[in-house]
């Protein structure tokens, strides 16, 4: 499921799924009427819509839960506990906890949230904490980097609750920053009951996965920034599809013709004079590889963003 700024569907109490599974609570994040994100433009990546849901840390978005798991009918990404956020966010400082995503409860549920983790007085770490309703856990704690607050990154969480391969990871950036192996074997951590999800905030009483053994979601605030998009599967994505979709994104930029690299630079350039004076993917202006589109690279030297 896919959920884009820039297309958030019909209603205006909503944010619609950019694909319709004909399942409307699967689709929709409902917007909270008293305390609501607003959508503003914003300076986002190439790739996306220059659309984002502004929070500023009492503000909401609730769902009535996420469950990915499916024993009676189970198939290649529907027979475990296992999925994956991808968001596409920013936040305005790293001064305070924030509480990014959470499904669930205090006896079972995940979450994903920001916090002083190593104790330094500065908010850079990501926790990403699952709880199993018999309290087996999962926790990772990650830096983030400071790009966080000057614009749109990708920040993706996986939990693989796989029997023969338990992880949670994290990457910024198509980059993992972190790792935590689980404990394999038929004890799967059943995170993902019937309980309520939100965005930006916690929904009702508890943040999800903020009980039992470990170390804790950081939630004593709301997020404050900015989400361009949030993505979820239902199945533990690997480094290679993170990867990808970055550079769906980041390098969707038309004058990165030479490498998908989110770079213009001496690898466009060569392609541009290898496709000089016909049709190519560095034909920017539809005219033939010339001298527009040579001065046009020149212009966007540097990242693509």
């Amino acid at each position: 499921m896919t959920w884009d700024a820039g297309s958030t569907g019909a209603t205006s109490s909503g944010w619609r799924s950019v694909e319709d599974v004909d399942y409307l609570f699967r689709e929709q994040w409902d917007i909270d009427v008293n305390s609501p994100p607003t959508l503003v433009s914003s300076d986002t990546p190439a790739g996306l819509s220059n659309k984002a849901y502004r929070f500023d840390g009492n503000e909401a978005m609730n769902r009535k839960f996420f469950h990915v798991s499916e024993i009676t009918l189970p198939d290649v990404f529907d027979n475990d506990h296992s999925a994956s956020f991808e968001f596409w966010v920013k936040t305005d400082a790293l001064n305070q906890e924030q509480v990014l995503f959470e499904s669930g409860d205090g006896a079972a549920g995940l979450s994903i949230t920001f916090g002083d983790g190593d104790t330094d007085g500065v908010h850079d770490e990501a926790r990403l904490r699952i709880l199993g309703d018999d309290l087996n856990e999962l926790t990772l704690t990650s830096t983030l980097e400071t790009s966080i607050t000057q614009g749109f990154v990708q920040l993706v969480a996986v939990f693989s609750d796989d029997p023969v391969d338990r992880y949670a990871e994290m990457f910024f950036n198509g980059v993992s920053i972190g790792r935590t192996e689980g404990i394999n074997g038929v004890d799967e951590i059943d995170w993902d009951l019937l309980d309520s999800a939100s965005l930006g905030r916690a929904d009702g009483f508890s943040v999800g996965g903020n009980g039992g053994p470990g170390d804790l979601p950081f939630v004593s605030g709301g997020f404050v920034g900015e989400i361009a998009m949030f993505r979820f599967n239902n199945y533990a994505i690997d480094g290679t599809e993170v990867l990808s979709r970055f550079n769906d994104i980041i390098t969707s930029c038309p004058w990165d013709c030479g490498a998908a690299d989110g770079n213009v630079g001496i690898v466009d350039f060569l392609a541009l004079l290898a496709q000089w004076g016909g049709p190519g993917m560095c034909d920017f202006d539809g005219g033939g590889v010339g001298i527009t589109d040579f001065l046009t690279l020149l212009a966007q030297w540097g990242p693509c963003q």
